[in-house]
């Protein structure tokens, strides 16, 4: 890849930024000029507007006279001193034509027209005459009428066969406000343009000078801040190369200083340590040697070590074989013994759960017994409650049936005095009422008393089948009680039994978890020292795997060391390629 310089690169930007700079300079300022202008023409308008609304009576008398001829119209004196008003303001280098236009348009063939009322003397005699019609472009009757409007208006730049033209239009008005002409000015856009080039240009040329300035020193303060690093890129190829002695200048404290002594620092660092690499290489290359010597004495132990740990192997292979027979034949004896242990446990578990759940049974039945007693006791009392029932309701029925018969008498005793009311006439109408409603009491105390009766009778019918089924209970209850008292007895005699049977199964089971825990002690300690040999063989077999790894180990140490002094060796020659 081709090397650029930094200056170079910075130069051109320092170009694109000039002519970007400049351009937008040179646009801003043309602009700027341009609104200025424009801005100076509105005033130069205003102003003379001003001038010629003093006028504005002389202004509006010729309006009133322009069906004169041309000769007396233009020798009347109002309009002599309109038009040397008008000749005034060409004074300015920019006003080219003023003139005056009538407030009435009209349109011919599509086109529209409005009369010249009055101009400079130099319009009047080469373009438009004075009371005449002048030709209204699109863009001219778009002012014309912005300033019959507005006030004021204002064409676009435009082109005709004098040049090139800005017209502005304002509107003269009398003191009541009325309007009476439209005031013109013709600009040279010409002449305007010129002077915006000029300005233009001068810009420019101010623009490229200032930024000439800009970038020459710019490029010089880039010269005098590259000069070191250039240097500092000399010193780095150097040190790259391996001349390790070299050293660049600190000026200044500036980012490029600070950089100039990291490097220095780095170099430094560098250098110590390759000094450092060389001095341990030497002592590298020593250590390789006799490190070689040590490894071969070391082989040769070690192989005498190898021979020796195989022999001790071989015995304790012997002694595990012969552990491991002893261990089997334990082992054999043990379960055996284990198996009977586990049985009688079996049995007397189950014996034990048999006795508990004839107990639990004995229990129940006893239980049995006393409820069906409690409940003997219980239907006897109740049966004794229904009799009693059966007998209060026999007596509760006959004073049913003596207040039945109450009912009839009072009945009858109602119908009598009803009939001896009836005698009695007007005198007996008082108690005949009462007799009726004593009538009607007694019949309602004989249907309730009927009712009753029936209530009475159907609780005595239940009563008597209450008292039948308590009967029946009661008997049924005592036979369940005897069964109960005999199925005690039968479960207690089944509990003795068992509780005998556990008793002797309990010590079967004891004397074979102790000979199972004796076998199993022994089978333990003869594992033990099976296990004891195993290790030991192990062990062995370790050791020698270890010694014949040792041995392979510091064959390839001694190679190793071989190679260590050759990389030495090298690493030296490396080093000494660099000066320190």
């Amino acid at each position: 890849m081709k090397n650029r310089s930094l200056v170079v690169k910075a130069g051109w930007v320092l170009v694109v930024l000039l002519i970007a700079m400049s351009a937008a300079f040179t646009s801003m300022s043309y602009l700027r000029e341009r609104a200025m202008y424009f801005e100076s023409l509105a005033y130069i308008q205003e102003a003379m507007d001003a001038q010629l609304e003093l006028q504005s009576a002389d202004i509006q008398a010729a309006g009133q006279k322009m069906s004169l001829s041309y000769d007396k119209y233009m020798a009347d004196p109002a309009n002599v001193r309109i038009q040397a008003q008008l000749e005034k303001m060409l004074t300015s280098n920019l006003v080219t034509n003023s003139y005056l236009m009538s407030t009435e348009m009209t349109t011919k063939d599509n086109k529209h027209y409005a009369k010249m009322m009055q101009a400079n003397r130099a319009l009047n005699e080469h373009g438009a005459k004075v009371l005449e019609d002048y030709e209204l472009s699109a863009q001219f009757q778009r002012a014309y009428e912005d300033a019959m409007k507005k006030g004021t208006g204002m064409t676009d730049v435009y082109t005709d066969a004098s040049g090139t033209w800005i017209s502005i239009l304002s509107s003269i008005r009398t003191d009541k406000g009325e309007t009476v002409a439209v005031f013109g000015l013709d600009f040279d856009y010409g002449s305007i343009q010129s002077d915006l080039n000029h300005a233009l240009l001068l810009n420019i040329l101010i623009g490229l000078a200032i930024g000439g300035l800009f970038i020459g020193l710019m490029i010089w303060l880039l010269i005098r801040t590259v000069r070191p690093l250039k240097r500092m890129a000399e010193v780095s190829k150097l040190a790259a190369e391996g001349d390790l002695s070299v050293s660049v200048p600190v000026n200044g404290r500036d980012e490029i200083g600070l950089v100039s002594e990291h490097f220095n620092h780095m170099v430094e660092s560098i250098r110590k340590l390759v000094a450092s690499i060389k001095t341990h290489s030497d002592e590298v290359a020593e250590s390789s040697d006799l490190l070689t010597v040590s490894a071969k004495q070391t082989a040769e132990a070690t192989g005498e070590a190898a021979r020796a740990v195989e022999e001790v192997a071989a015995g304790a292979e012997n002694q595990l074989q012969s552990a491991e027979e002893c261990k089997r034949a334990m082992v054999e004896m043990a379960t055996g013994i284990e198996r009977i242990a586990e049985s009688t446990g079996v049995v007397a578990d189950l014996s034990a759960e048999t006795s508990r759940d004839a107990a639990q049974g004995n229990e129940v039945v006893q239980q049995m017994i006393a409820q069906m007693n409690r409940i003997e006791s219980v239907m006897t009392e109740t049966g004794g409650v229904i009799h009693e029932l059966r007998t209060r309701s026999e007596e509760v029925g006959e004073i049913m049936t003596l207040i039945a018969d109450i009912a009839n008498q009072t009945n009858l005793l109602a119908l009598n005095a009803s009939i001896e009311a009836a005698r009695a006439g007007e005198h007996g109408k008082g108690f005949a009422v009462v007799a009726v409603e004593v009538r009607k009491l007694a019949e309602k105390s004989k249907e309730s008393s009927e009712h009753i009766a029936a209530l009475l009778r159907e609780i005595e019918a239940n009563t008597k089948r209450a008292v039948a089924s308590m009967e029946t209970g009661v008997s049924e209850t005592s036979k369940g009680t005897a069964a109960a008292g005999q199925a005690g007895e039968v479960f207690g005699r089944i509990l003795h039994a068992i509780q005998q049977v556990a008793g002797q199964v309990q010590e079967v089971s004891a004397a074979s978890e102790e000979m199972s825990a004796g076998t199993e002690e022994v089978a333990a300690s003869l594992e033990e020292l099976a296990r004891i040999a195993q290790e030991a063989a192990d062990n062995t077999q370790n050791v020698a795997a270890s010694s014949e790894e040792q041995l392979a180990a510091m064959e390839e140490i001694s190679s190793a060391s071989g190679h260590l002094k050759e990389m030495s060796v090298l690493l030296q020659r490396q080093v000494n390629t660099f000066k320190l």
